[in-house]
């Protein structure tokens, strides 16, 4: 991939969430385009540098808890994973349903529900702000208004108002 501006990032991102949701095998470009989009976002041309908080690790026997620090850790918000390794990592049965179960966790896959345990995905941490252009498109909705929210933060270097 040749080095994209703020703004053909996010497009890229964007078109390459459609074609995970639409099936095709993109995950593992889907989830390095999106941890790049993040840290044009955290640190947007103009602005101090921000440096990511430090790695910590906890152990746990929870399987459900260490996917959830494999996705922050490992994957800096957006792992790829096959569908049946996520599957697995349920502990619970409630909600029966893949994207409920993760919606527990603060978590999301594209695609969101894959037929085939062998399918790649991409978790994601739906708390993080590039997070909310993937779950737009996951949902079907329009991302617009998301896309101009990452532009104006991106191209524009404009400040959230906590950083004043």
């Amino acid at each position: 991939m040749t080095t994209l501006t703020g703004e053909q990032l996010i497009h890229h991102v964007a078109a390459l969430a459609a074609r995970a949701r639409a099936g095709e095998p993109v995950a593992q470009d889907l989830a390095k385009a999106a941890r790049q989009l993040r840290q044009v976002y955290d640190n947007p041309p103009g602005l101090p540098y921000r440096a990511p908080w430090p790695r910590r690790r906890y152990p746990t026997t929870d399987p459900e808890i260490a996917l959830r620090d494999r996705v922050d850790w490992d994957g800096d918000g957006f792992l790829v994973l096959p569908a049946g390794e996520v599957r697995r990592a349920r502990c619970y049965a409630m909600p029966p349903d893949l994207a409920g179960w993760l919606n527990v966790l603060s978590l999301a896959t594209l695609p969101v529900e894959p037929d085939d345990d062998d399918t790649l995905v991409v978790v994601y941490d739906v708390t993080l702000d590039v997070s909310w252009l993937l779950l737009a498109v996951a949902r079907g909705q329009d991302t617009e208004p998301h896309v101009d929210r990452l532009v104006r933060r991106i191209v524009h270097g404009r400040r959230h108002p906590w950083e004043w």
